[in-house]
């Protein structure tokens, strides 16, 4: 007898098949090729042992440290925001996953390129619990870039970049006529 079983040769087998899988993915990601079918991301997925959440939404919010100006927030008022969106995103998905990433931006009326440190935090919601929360998430995301004096508020729903330019959380403040607030629906007139 070698130093292989069958038992050890169709292990090996579902090993490297899972390396290969797994390798395929990242290679695919990176190399600019065709994502993965949805069949294929499950199947590597059950392999793994796990259990794709298909009935969600992505939502990401950015907490930057500073206004639209470059001033910097102190500490505590940056970790309230932080604290604040991570308990929004707890609430309604579970829990959430964050990091720290540093960005740029132009400066529409100088040029200037300004740095900023961003506080990213994301989470996967029930798409029912989404929509049930339209609400809330838009209050926060209002009151988080009026009282921090953003020139626009970024967040991701799967992956898709969104902004909330600051002439609809700060209509007083605009020279030009707000834009019409997408999620404002009339109530019909009978």
């Amino acid at each position: 007898m070698g130093p292989f079983t069958r038992k050890s040769e169709v292990l090996l087998m579902r090993k490297t098949l899972l390396l290969i899988m797994l390798i395929s993915l990242l290679t695919s990601a990176f190399a600019g090729a065709e994502p993965p079918s949805p069949i294929e991301v499950e199947r590597f997925v059950q392999a793994l042992g796990g259990q794709p959440i298909h009935d969600g939404v992505r939502l990401t919010l950015y907490i930057p440290d500073e206004d639209r100006e470059g001033t910097p927030f102190t500490a505590e008022l940056h970790q309230k925001w932080v604290e604040e969106a991570g308990r929004l995103l707890a609430d309604l998905g579970g829990g959430f996953t964050m990091h720290e990433a540093r960005g740029g931006w132009v400066e529409p009326e100088t040029g200037r390129l300004d740095w900023e440190r961003t506080s990213v935090l994301y989470c996967t919601i029930p798409t029912e619990t989404l929509w049930a929360s339209t609400d809330r998430v838009k209050s926060f995301l209002y009151r988080f870039g009026r009282e921090t004096r953003q020139s626009a508020v970024a967040f991701e729903i799967d992956g898709e970049l969104c902004l909330i330019e600051h002439e609809l959380y700060e209509p007083e403040k605009s020279k030009t006529t707000p834009p019409k607030d997408p999620l404002f629906v009339p109530a019909l007139q009978p």
